[in-house]
């Protein structure tokens, strides 16, 4: 967020990515995301796994919401989360497209989209959950391509996706919002982005939410 829009007298809620493991940080709520599909992160902490504290700071969420529910059964998740984190709310939520677009930003239907001559591309901590979003879809692309988090794609990305494309016959890429942003204007194949939410499927979340933010942050 601009240092100028920050500061502005009428911000009154900040949302930060990541503000959990900031410990020094004066906070209203803490939510921690759990994803279904690997509630434990690989078990281990980074570089080995991919958790950023151990399971143990759990304990220090004010409520846990588990991701890609429609993606694998959220009970592991859950059990988890009583482990760690006795009598911490948790909350189910699943992803939610909310639309196709090309790079022009027009809407596209997906029965528009060029079928299997699509290249899957994703430079996410989970690249399967976004494949996953595809074929629930009904979308099967000719490649998947996966790049690590945050992929700079660089001339050596960009080179890779034309050569797979190339060799799976696709002549268009499928990406996500995230991905997009950096693939627009230099991606080699024409490029459609596919934007997802997430929607949190108990519907006392928000009031729960709304409750703790107005209380002194902690």
């Amino acid at each position: 967020m601009p240092r100028a829009l920050a500061l502005k007298p009428a911000t009154r809620v900040f949302l930060l990515d990541d503000g959990f493991s900031h410990v020094g940080l004066a906070r209203n709520v803490d939510v921690v995301l759990l994803d279904a599909t690997a509630p434990d992160a690989g078990g281990a902490l980074l570089p080995e796994g991919r958790l950023r504290e151990p399971l143990s700071s759990l304990a220090r969420a004010d409520l846990i919401v588990v991701t890609k529910s429609e993606q694998a059964n959220p009970s592991a998740a859950a059990s988890l989360a009583a482990r760690y984190a006795p009598g911490v709310p948790v909350y189910r939520a699943e992803t939610e497209v909310t639309g196709i677009v090309d790079a022009r930003g027009t809407p596209v239907r997906r029965l528009d989209l060029p079928g299997p001559t699509l290249a899957a591309v994703a430079g996410l901590a989970r690249p399967d959950a976004f494949f996953a979003t595809l074929r629930s879809l009904g979308i099967e692309p000719a490649a998947e391509i996966a790049f690590p988090d945050h992929a700079p794609y660089g001339p050596e990305q960009l080179g890779r996706i034309s050569r797979e494309a190339a060799a799976a016959g696709a002549t268009a890429v499928v990406t996500t919002d995230k991905d997009s942003v950096k693939l627009e204007g230099r991606c080699p194949l024409p490029l459609y982005r596919v934007s997802i939410r997430m929607k949190v499927a108990d519907a006392s979340f928000l009031p729960d939410l709304l409750g703790r933010l107005s209380r002194p942050p902690n």
